[in-house]
């Protein structure tokens, strides 16, 4: 924010008080805030108390370093302003000088014994300010002055892994220098690594392997640091990390591999890249599914095609035995029908009711892929478990035209139409 603007919305911010001790409050306040040295000493000079606050909690000297005035600071601790008074949110003045990033202010204040590591409501520390914003020399004076590197915030996080996170090169290699741990952890098990693989941050990601960070750690997800990178499909990060000696084959604690997360996420360049990188197209999940069938289930459709092109198993079993080829019927996926008929998959194929794709076709009336699978040899006349054949099922589901055709190629199930009617154990094909 700017000065000019925080002056305008100033009396906003202080009014809170009676009448008199508000008028005080605003004028020294506003003294302190726009760095108006003979307004601050006439104040003081006139008994208002220096460490009155406003309706946030602020003192003047907190307005002095937010504002950025040295000067006006210099002047209220000479005054005797406390210099650990913390507004409602925690925040001290140093902690102000952290944040915005004001060194020579905050050395000031440190030398004027201001606590080093003093916590807001969050948890922060001046030193997780300023090393999320990326105040390199601010960090210096902190660092010099005693902050804890190791100290974590509200949320488990220690300052080197929110300047990883942000990709403050400078802060983070400080940090290194002062911690010598490359690999600390965070509350969550997080490593600086996992942060800038998370955040597709590549430089920090170099540096911190540069220095000897773990390429593979995991955290208690079993997730490593490519995993993070695949998540938001940071492509350079995860082709530096395999260069780097990162395992493509490894699984998180649930059993997905790189190649499984990427292909439900949709990440089509990406399951492109790792397939190419020589990621197993055919991996498993730890319940047994393949890979080309989580992307079928999730309705990945460019997925599906990828992993059909690049060699994938098309004769493997969803639920209920449905086969992809019961997939692309039902949901009318015709370039997956053609790959699929291309690769060899068996058209009669039968899931779990005994049913071929033509009754699921016939079933849903769609005529264009009933005449496609006959001309691929579709058997017209397969009954399912319970005595039907597709003829059967497109004349109860009212598809004339359907079950004309295939009368011309060869139905004869006219003394089947009395077969009894049973319902299925199983659910429809999805």
């Amino acid at each position: 924010m700017s000065r000019s603007i925080a002056v305008l919305l100033f009396a906003l911010v202080v009014v809170g008080c009676g009448k008199e001790s508000g008028e005080q409050t605003v004028s020294l306040h506003y003294a302190a805030s726009t760095g108006d040295l003979q307004k601050i000493a006439a104040q003081l000079d006139a008994g208002v108390d220096i460490n009155l606050k406003d309706k946030n909690g602020h003192t003047p000297l907190y307005w002095a370093v937010a504002r950025g005035y040295e000067r006006a600071t210099a002047i209220l601790l000479e005054r005797g302003a406390g210099v650990d008074m913390a507004g409602n949110s925690g925040k001290s003045p140093l902690h102000a000088s952290a944040e915005f990033g004001y060194s020579n202010i905050a050395a000031l204040l440190l030398k004027s014994g201001a606590l080093v590591d003093s916590r807001d409501v969050q948890g922060s520390t001046p030193l997780h300010l300023a090393a999320l914003v990326g105040h390199v020399d601010v960090v210096k004076h902190l660092l010099d002055s005693g902050a804890d590197a190791n100290v974590e915030d509200g949320n488990g996080q220690p300052p080197i892994h929110l300047a990883s996170a942000q990709e403050n090169r400078d802060v983070v290699d400080l940090l290194i220098k002062r911690i010598g741990d490359i690999d600390v952890r965070s509350k969550d098990g997080t490593t600086m690594l996992h942060r800038a693989a998370d955040h597709g941050h590549l430089e920090v990601v170099k540096m911190l392997i540069g220095k000897g960070a773990d390429v593979n750690a995991t955290y208690p997800l079993g997730q490593t640091p490519i995993h993070m990178a695949a998540e938001h499909n940071h492509v350079e990060v995860i082709k530096y990390l395999l260069d780097k000696g990162a395992d493509i084959a490894t699984k998180n604690r649930y059993g997905d591999s790189l190649l499984q997360w990427a292909a439900l996420k949709g990440q089509v360049d990406m399951v492109e890249f790792l397939i190419n990188k020589g990621a197993d197209v055919d991996a498993v999940s730890k319940e047994g599914e393949p890979i080309i069938c989580w992307a079928a289930d999730e309705s990945r459709v460019e997925i599906v095609e990828l992993l059909i092109s690049k060699g994938a198993d098309v004769n493997v079993r969803r639920r209920y035995g449905q086969t992809l080829l019961h997939w692309a019927v039902k949901h009318k996926h015709l370039q997956v029908l053609e790959q699929l008929i291309a690769r060899g998959i068996d058209i009669n194929a039968k899931d779990d009711r005994g049913s071929p794709a033509l009754f699921v076709a016939a079933e849903k009336g769609n005529m264009d892929i009933v005449r496609m699978m006959i001309e691929w040899g579709a058997d017209v006349n397969v009954r399912n478990d319970y005595g039907e054949t597709p003829l059967v099922v497109a004349t109860r589901g009212g598809h004339k035209e359907i079950a004309a055709l295939l009368t011309q190629r060869g139905a004869v199930a006219a003394h089947q139409m009395e077969a009894p009617k049973r319902e299925s154990p199983l659910p429809p094909v999805k």
